[in-house]
């Protein structure tokens, strides 16, 4: 991992910030604290930033929790980072 840090930006969203001020990694919640959206840019994925942005919020107090609609990378994240799993939606979106 490149020299980061973590920014809160609003209420409910956090980035990896490289040095450059680059935004490598976004995590943003729902009020009630349902991903509402991660990514990462593909040259700095695998590299444990969505991690630490999950672990990040977690010690802040927060409790995240998976969404029940989500991509096969989302699921394959969630499922390294651990928290309970919801079925996906009735709808079946799984992109």
């Amino acid at each position: 991992m490149e020299t980061t840090r973590i920014e809160k930006r609003g209420t409910r969203t956090w980035t990896v910030v490289n040095e450059d001020g680059e935004s490598l990694s976004t995590l943003m919640l729902t009020p009630d604290g349902e991903v509402e959206w991660i990514g990462t840019l593909p040259r700095y994925r695998r590299k444990g930033y969505a991690r630490a942005l999950w672990e990040h919020v977690k010690a802040q107090g927060i409790t995240p929790r998976h969404s029940d609609s989500r991509s096969r990378e989302g699921t394959a994240w969630a499922l390294a980072v651990g928290g309970d799993l919801p079925p996906l939606a009735s709808c079946g979106y799984l992109w």
